[in-house]
């Protein structure tokens, strides 16, 4: 089965048309009726957007096409340990999205659900939940990753893990790196460039100390390898004929 009919497959079961697809994607009308492979960036929108939908099933056939419930943390489940104060806030895909808002308002912090994390650090702690595979072998799609804000550029470890949230609202879980006036983010997943963003662009940034997560799959999966060769199609594509 080809990518787009994994696709149109999706919609199916969903009980969704491509119109809405077209919309809610932006891809032009007939984009599911021509061709048959996705290209990174392609996929990666479709991904974005269908947060449900399996990215490992465009890589492999056996893969199932819709992640399991199974995959995804349900926050309510989540004991404490007997005797343990909540140290840390959970954010998940949806409360990310407005994160900027609240990061300084502490009744909007309060409103969030908390659990206890062993050994947590001092400070504010946030566990976000991740979407998408640009840390991919590191971090998987919708794992949660705790971060302890820091509080000046002077305490950020380079080259660690962290969690940082623009002015725009957007959430990224990469590795920072400092350049004078900015700060560089790198992804593991080496389909994904690096990306600058200006100091004065950044609300907070979060060092990582904890992940958690319900995927024991296995990381050096043939899904790494085949988006590297997308990635070499991607570079081919956009050559001069």
């Amino acid at each position: 089965m080809t990518d787009k009919e994994k696709i149109m497959q999706y919609l199916d079961i969903k009980g969704l048309s491509k119109n809405s697809f077209y919309k809610k994607t932006g891809f032009s009308v007939g984009f599911l009726d021509s061709g048959s492979s996705l290209l990174v960036e392609k996929l990666k929108v479709v991904i974005d957007n269908y947060h449900d939908i399996n990215p490992m099933c465009f890589l492999d056939d056996e893969q199932p096409l819709i992640i399991d419930e199974k995959m995804l943390v349900d926050e309510d489940s989540m004991e404490l340990e007997s005797n343990s104060i909540p140290n840390t806030y959970l954010s998940d895909i949806q409360a990310s999205a407005g994160f900027g808002d609240i990061i300084n308002d502490d009744n909007a912090l309060e409103e969030l659900p908390k659990t206890y994390l062993p050994n947590a650090p001092n400070g504010l702690n946030v566990a976000f939940q991740v979407k998408g595979d640009s840390m991919h072998p590191t971090i998987r799609h919708y794992d949660y990753i705790a971060g302890n804000r820091v509080e000046d550029y002077k305490y950020i470890r380079e080259g660690e893990v962290h969690v940082v949230v623009n002015v725009s609202n957007e959430v990224f879980c990469k590795r920072v790196y400092m350049d004078n006036d900015s700060i560089v983010l790198h992804s593991d997943n080496t389909v994904y460039k690096p990306y600058v963003m200006e100091k004065s662009d950044v609300v907070a940034i979060f060092r990582a100390f904890y992940r958690f997560s319900t995927d024991f799959s296995n990381a050096n999966s043939m899904m790494y390898q085949n988006l590297e060769l997308l990635k070499k199609e991607l570079i081919q594509s956009q050559r001069p004929s």
